[in-house]
C-alpha cells in the first residue's frame, strides 16, 4: 500500500494501472483506492484511474463474501475523494452486508458507520440501502464509550476543557 507522497510515483502507478486493473484482486483495487484518497492525490488520469477500479470492485463483488473489509477499504478510499459509486455504496449498506460484517474478525462497524453517515452527508440524493437506525444508535454509544475512556481523560483534552469552560462559563 501506498503511504508516501511522491507526485511522480503517484503518476507512474495511476498511468499504468488502468492497463492492468484486471489483474487485481478485490484488496489490491481497495488499497489503491484507500492510499489514493488518504493521500488526497488526484492522479493525471483521475476518471479513467478510479472509474476503472470501481469497475474492478464490481467485478470482483463475490469476494466481499468472505472479505467484507475490502468492500469497505474501497469505498472510504473513495468517500475520501468525494466518490460514491451508488451500486457498491447499495450492496455495503444491506442487511444481508451488515450482517457479515457482524461475523466478521475485524471490527467493521465503525467503517459501516461512517460510510452510511457520508453518504449521508455527500449524497443527500440517493435512494439505496441505508443502515438501520438501531446500528447508528449502537455505533455512537460505542464512539461516546471510546471518547470516555480514551479520549477526554488525556492531558491535552482536559486542559481544552478546563479553558473552554474557564473562558465560556
Amino acid at each position: 500500500s501506498l503511504h508516501y507522497y511522491d507526485e511522480g510515483i503517484l503518476a507512474a502507478v495511476a498511468t499504468s494501472l488502468s492497463s492492468k486493473v484486471t489483474y487485481c484482486r478485490s484488496k489490491d483495487a481497495a488499497k489503491f483506492l484507500w492510499s489514493f484518497g488518504c493521500l488526497d492525490y488526484e492522479p493525471p488520469n483521475e476518471e479513467e484511474f478510479y472509474s476503472s477500479l470501481i469497475e474492478q470492485m464490481l467485478r470482483k463483488r463475490h469476494e466481499f463474501e468472505k472479505f467484507p473489509e475490502h468492500l469497505l477499504t474501497g469505498l472510504l478510499g473513495l468517500a475520501f475523494v468525494k466518490r460514491f459509486p451508488e451500486e457498491l455504496i447499495d450492496y455495503a449498506l444491506r442487511d444481508e452486508f451488515v450482517h457479515k460484517v457482524r461475523g466478521s474478525k475485524y471490527e467493521l462497524r465503525k467503517d459501516l458507520f461512517t460510510l452510511g453517515r457520508s453518504v449521508e452527508i455527500e449524497c443527500p440524493g440517493y435512494q439505496g440501502s441505508r443502515l438501520a437506525p438501531q446500528l447508528y444508535e449502537e455505533m455512537t454509544e460505542m464512539v461516546l464509550n471510546f471518547a470516555e475512556q480514551e479520549i477526554y481523560v488525556r492531558p491535552e483534552i482536559v486542559e481544552a476543557v478546563s479553558l473552554l469552560k474557564s473562558m465560556l462559563g
